[in-house]
């Protein structure tokens, strides 16, 4: 069913097409793309649903609402819940540092560039404290150069491993 600009009309068309989980959410349950988020066709563009219901709710300006520097955050961290009260504005940057933040980001072994696993970080700033040298280092380890050695055990990389 396609649904008209007109009768998108209030925040509460949007609590009628979602359902509402334990912790407030108002799921989103109509399409999805392929990172969980809700979209929909609104004044014939594709649109994310959560920017949508909190630009209808009136927590961002039309301006905000068609500009493409500033994203719509969910302070529940779900990705398909369209409840206003769980949205605010932030820019890019205000988004990476919530996931760093909440520690939702792909670091460490989830990252799928990584090259070291948890276990070979402690060795490394084991080698490092014992005074082996970064180039020493590097032949343990040959997936690593010796200036990548030299982030992990300065802990510009792998910060979160203490």
């Amino acid at each position: 069913m396609r649904t008209s600009s007109r009768s998108i009309k209030s925040v509460e068309w949007f609590k009628s097409v979602s359902r509402v989980d334990a912790d407030g959410c108002w799921i989103w349950t109509r399409i999805a793309s392929s990172d969980g988020y809700g979209r929909l066709n609104y004044k014939h563009k594709i649109c994310r649903a959560h920017r949508l219901a909190l630009f209808i709710a009136g927590g961002m300006s039309r301006k905000e609402f068609y500009s493409t520097s500033n994203v719509v955050m969910h302070t529940c961290d779900k990705p398909k819940c369209v409840n206003p009260a769980h949205l605010r504005v932030g820019t890019t940057a205000d988004n990476v540092r919530d996931r760093v933040n909440k520690k939702r980001g792909a670091f460490g072994e989830r990252n799928y560039g990584a090259r070291l696993k948890e276990n070979d970080v402690y060795l490394v700033r084991a080698l490092a404290k014992c005074g082996w040298c970064n180039d020493e280092i590097a032949k343990v380890f040959p997936v690593i150069t010796a200036s990548g050695i030299k982030q992990v055990v300065n802990r510009s990389s792998w910060k979160h491993i203490k």
